[in-house]
């Protein structure tokens, strides 16, 4: 589905809004994991209080950019996930 410009800045405001609440954002590299391996990741996390993302490079690089989180913005993107963990959650993730 092709998302118009409108729709891409509310989607990078809303995931720098997030940004800028989380106390911890965490990159995680997929590759080589199956669909089941994906699955029970998502399962670990979700039972630890911790919201997992998928966002396209361009839209995460400008949400970090306007939320201003130091040290993310030159991480090397490519094939990643992001998650971060929510901010009523103080468990680490799995």
């Amino acid at each position: 589905m092709k998302h118009t410009k409108a729709q891409k800045q509310d989607m990078v405001t809303a995931l720098a809004t997030k940004l800028q609440r989380s106390p911890t954002v965490y990159v995680t590299d997929f590759t080589g994991l199956n669909v089941a391996r994906i699955t029970d990741l998502r399962r670990r996390l979700r039972a630890a209080g911790v919201e997992y993302v998928v966002v396209k490079n361009t839209l995460v690089r400008r949400a970090l950019t306007d939320a201003q989180r130091a040290g993310l913005e030159s991480h090397p993107w490519g094939r990643r996930r992001c998650w971060r963990t929510s901010p009523r959650s103080s468990r680490s993730p799995p």
